[in-house]
C-alpha cells in the first residue's frame, strides 16, 4: 500500500510573485530541477525551468485553474522528486505546499519528515513560519 506525503507551510508573506520566485531561486541554489511537466509525460522528457519560468507557471496554472494545479514538478535532492505548489491563503497568506513525494527519504517504513521539514525551512528561511502541518493519507 502507498503512502500519499505532503508538508504544508504557511507564511507571513503576501502571496505574490515575487516571494514565490525568491524561494524557487533557493531551490535551485539548493540543487533543485524544475521540470515544465505535462501530465502523462516523462518529466525526463520535459525541458528544464528557471525560477522565473517556474513562477510563471505556477501562475498561470492558479489563474486558468488548470488540472494539476499551482505546482511544479520538481527534481529535489538525492534525486527524490515532489510537486510544489503554492497557494494564497484566506488571509492572503503565502501557503508553500510539498506533496507526490515519489522515492521519499525514510526512516524505517516512513518518510523522514523531519529531514524534508528542513529542507523546505531552508527555502523560507526569510519569512516568518505562521504554521507548518504533516500529513500522511
Amino acid at each position: 500500500m502507498s503512502k500519499d506525503y505532503s508538508i504544508k507551510i504557511t507564511l507571513e508573506t503576501a502571496f505574490n510573485e515575487f516571494n514565490i520566485q525568491k524561494i524557487l531561486n533557493k531551490g535551485l541554489n539548493k540543487g533543485f530541477k524544475y521540470y515544465d511537466h505535462v501530465w502523462g509525460e516523462r518529466y525526463e522528457n520535459s525541458p528544464l525551468l528557471d525560477a522565473a519560468g517556474a513562477t510563471q507557471k505556477i501562475l498561470k496554472a492558479r489563474k486558468n485553474d488548470l488540472e494539476e494545479g499551482p505546482c511544479v514538478y520538481s527534481v529535489l535532492e538525492k534525486d527524490s522528486n515532489a510537486h510544489l505548489c503554492f497557494y494564497e491563503s484566506e488571509d492572503g497568506h503565502l501557503e508553500f505546499l510539498i506533496d507526490a513525494f515519489g522515492c521519499p527519504q525514510k526512516k524505517g517504513y516512513w518518510i523522514d519528515f523531519s529531514y524534508y521539514i528542513k529542507m523546505f525551512l531552508d527555502l523560507c528561511d526569510d519569512f516568518s513560519v505562521l504554521e507548518l502541518k504533516t500529513t500522511m493519507d
